[in-house]
């Protein structure tokens, strides 16, 4: 890429930004309440009008934040304000990817089954890391959720 085009690039970037385009601290806001579990402060910032289906700067959402944390409750209330559990990290790594790595909540992997998360997709971002799992049941095994292992390998009988 030529140095104009970067310079280009950069300035449709912060532009967007400066427009509002990015995520609003609102937003960003919503994405650590969700991850901690703070339904208080969720409700607040969803009474306020933030997105949780918005990406934050760390490549999240709301939905994604609470699944990781293992927070059904927050969850439901994002769900029910209309958040997607089909959407993945910014690079690429399933929600129910996040969930067998971190929290291996079985509540929350229901929850999010009930609401469309597929889990049928391989471990994302997990795959090519220094882990190198290929499953999501590998994942779950690795990081010691054998409970959320075996919900996801019955989850797995319904795919192709």
């Amino acid at each position: 890429m030529r140095s104009g085009s970067r310079v280009a690039v950069l300035a449709v970037g912060l532009a967007l930004v400066v427009a509002g385009c990015g995520p609003s601290q609102d937003e960003t806001d919503l994405g650590y309440a969700a991850q901690a579990g703070d339904m208080a402060e969720v409700e607040r910032l969803l009474d306020r009008g933030a997105d949780p289906n918005a990406y934050t700067e760390g490549g999240f959402t709301a939905v994604l934040s609470a699944a990781a944390g293992g927070n059904p409750r927050t969850l439901q209330m994002l769900l029910e304000a209309g958040g997607d559990a089909t959407l993945s990290t910014d690079d690429g790594t399933s929600v129910l990817a996040l969930v067998a790595y971190a929290s291996g909540d079985l509540e929350v992997g229901r929850m999010l089954l009930e609401h469309g998360a597929d889990p049928c997709v391989e471990a994302g971002w997990y795959q090519t890391s220094q882990i190198g799992v290929e499953t999501l049941r590998d994942l779950a095994e690795y990081s010691g959720n054998t409970e959320f292992a075996e919900f996801i390998e019955e989850a797995q009988q319904a795919c192709p």
